[in-house]
């Protein structure tokens, strides 16, 4: 009898012990699914107005990394003073990885022009995976046939000539006052929330001119409503159009998109970003998007962007403010 009881508490031990086995197993697997990332919806800051080009593209590039992550990215444009509030917002959100925004040089040239902007320094670089060329476009029906004629105007008229500009201390706003200086003028710097309320103002006739993307203003010049005058590069969206250099003024830039985080996220969350960036970078939907939308393709990342932004902190320093 008591063998048998020793035999049953026996088999039932090792009942016990293969199941707290299989419960430690699936424990430890959900254990890992609990601290894998992302296990939840992301929010994806971007600091302008919707349908500038900046959110434009990245509201594409946030759609093919929910592929690859498997959760849902959220859009959240939070805009104002230049793009120094969705700064702020991505800056002070929680390191967690379940908050990352899109900057581009305005966050460098803001600390140029306002007293509290955010350094960029003051969060976790991942990559930079776009560089928009900028322009300078009128009203179709403007008197001014070319950037010559503009910049003749600008010069009889000083501060009479109503430019258009993403925001003050936005890049837009950066290169607007880049040419003024090359050029010898003064214009009158009108800021919008954002390139797409800037380039439809400028299409109503609100404004002489307006700064911008090339690709923010490229529907509104195929519609009829805007005309190019000059472009940093050569695109496919302004075929045609001269370069500011072919004008006689050399040294303009376009803007560069990136996506970033709150500093102190944890590294291995940073580099499940960095693929998810980069694997939708890499695709041919992306591709082809930014070919057919004019965007152009750049892709910077680890010590290189950290040089890179120095630099860009360098040639923004030489830009004129008053």
């Amino acid at each position: 009898m008591k063998k048998r009881i020793l035999s049953i508490v026996l088999v039932l031990g090792l009942l016990a012990s293969m199941c707290i086995g299989c419960s430690s197993g699936s424990g430890g697997g959900e254990s890992e699914a609990e601290d894998g990332y992302p296990e939840k919806e992301i929010t994806m800051i971007i600091p302008w107005a919707a349908g500038g080009s900046t959110d434009t593209v990245s509201r594409k590039l946030a759609s093919i990394m929910e592929k690859e992550l498997g959760q849902a990215i959220v859009i959240q444009n939070t805009e104002g003073a230049g793009g120094n509030v969705g700064f702020s917002a991505i800056a002070g959100a929680k390191a967690d990885g379940y908050t990352i925004g899109i900057v581009s040089g305005t966050i460098i040239l803001n600390d140029y022009f306002m007293d509290d902007a955010v350094p960029y320094d003051s969060m976790k670089n991942i990559a930079i995976f776009c560089e928009n060329p900028s322009c300078i476009a009128v009203p179709a029906d403007s008197e001014f046939e070319t950037l010559d004629d503009l910049i003749a105007y600008a010069k009889e008229h000083p501060g009479e000539l109503q430019v258009a500009n993403a925001g003050i201390g936005s890049t837009w706003h950066g290169v607007a006052c880049t040419l003024e200086n090359k050029a010898g003028v003064k214009f009158k710097h009108v800021p919008y929330e954002g390139g797409n309320p800037a380039v439809t103002a400028a299409a109503g006739g609100h404004v002489d001119a307006v700064v911008c993307a090339i690709s923010e203003a490229s529907t509104l010049v195929d519609s009829g409503n805007l005309r190019f005058l000059a472009t940093s590069s050569e695109s496919v969206l302004s075929e045609g159009v001269p370069t500011f250099e072919e004008c006689g003024i050399e040294g303009m830039f376009g803007a560069y998109n990136e996506v970033v985080a709150p500093k102190d996220i944890p590294e291995e969350v940073a580099e499940r970003l960095l693929t998810a960036v980069q694997n939708a970078y890499e695709s041919e939907e992306m591709e082809t998007f930014m070919n057919d939308g004019g965007f152009g393709r750049l892709w910077i990342t680890g010590d290189e962007l950290e040089q890179y932004l120095k630099d860009m902190d360098e040639a923004f320093s030489q830009i004129p403010t008053e």
